[in-house]
């Protein structure tokens, strides 16, 4: 028993652990609202068009309550960590190639 009284079964995670699996998302981020919209202004797209292809982009993210439990109830985390870890650098590498 620990000092809360409680009994712990289970090893703690190392932080480091946490870093590698939020990198992945990190960059992915870093570059749609970074990377990609300097890229396009400086090849002659408008501020605004920019920023809408940017805007379409992020706004995946407010659908993650409708994946939450279609991930839940499938695959293991490991496995969909592992398919959004690939699926996210092919489409870094496509988008870091696509001339504008």
């Amino acid at each position: 028993m620990n000092e809360g009284g409680f009994r712990r079964d289970r090893a703690l995670t190392a932080p480091i652990t946490f870093f590698f699996l939020v990198l992945p998302y990190g960059i992915s981020s870093g570059f749609v609202s970074i990377t990609l919209p300097f890229v396009l202004v400086r090849a002659g797209f408008s501020v605004a068009l920019a920023a809408s292809i940017v805007a379409v982009g992020v706004s995946a993210n407010l659908w993650r309550f409708l994946w939450g439990p279609v991930a839940d109830l499938t695959l293991t985390a490991r496995r969909w960590y592992f398919i959004g870890l690939g699926t996210a650098a092919i489409t870094l590498l496509i988008l870091g190639l696509i001339p504008f």
